[in-house]
């Protein structure tokens, strides 16, 4: 959270929408006060006692949205010769973001299905990424079936979503497996993850 020059809390969502909104217009004030005018906001500090220009206080840039859902928005599909044929899914997450128009984003998620060949693998990220901007979670079918239809299905949707007079059942194995698969999408993430501000 910044603040204006009164001490008024200015979030960081209001500084971005303004800067996103006067990148596109192509407006590019010179000194932070233009900036300040400029965009209609009080001047913002850092919370120290100098001012700090908007542009580094929040680096906002489009392509830096990372989406992650637990599957892509690609199907994957093995033809009989071995060679991978893709088609995006329907859904409504899918279709909602397939509305969002003049800001690019990556999709990180599970393939849908289980690929243990590293040369496979290495092909499917790099389909992925140049056709669809996707970045794949590669699961094996076990991990995937108790994270999924095990603790996330079993435990946490009926927990959050007022289910809870169903019988949920903690299951050891099955939180295991969250926690394991949680990490490798984790660690999808980071991959591909850059420091903007």
């Amino acid at each position: 959270m910044f603040h204006n020059k009164e001490g008024t809390p200015v979030p960081n969502t209001a500084v971005a929408s303004i800067l996103l909104a006067e990148r596109k217009r192509g407006s590019k004030p010179n000194t932070p006060q233009e900036k300040s005018e400029h965009l209609d906001v009080p001047y913002a500090y850092n919370g120290s006692l100098s001012p700090a220009p908007l542009e580094d206080m929040l680096q906002v840039q489009f392509g830096d949205l990372i989406v992650v859902s637990n599957r892509l928005p690609i199907t994957i599909q093995k033809d009989t010769n071995g060679s991978y044929e893709y088609k995006k899914s329907s859904g409504g997450l899918v279709t909602a973001m397939t509305g969002i128009k003049g800001c690019e984003f990556k999709w990180v998620g599970w393939t849908g299905c289980e690929c243990t060949d590293k040369h496979e693998q290495e092909t499917l990220r790099h389909d992925l990424m140049e056709k669809y901007k996707c970045v794949p979670v590669f699961l094996n079918d076990k991990d995937a079936d108790m994270y999924y239809s095990g603790f996330s299905n079993g435990v946490l949707w009926p927990l959050f979503h007022y289910l809870y007079e169903k019988n949920t059942v903690f299951n050891e194995e099955q939180w295991e497996a969250y926690k394991k698969v949680n990490q490798q999408f984790c660690d999808a993430i980071l991959e591909i993850y850059k420091v903007c501000c």
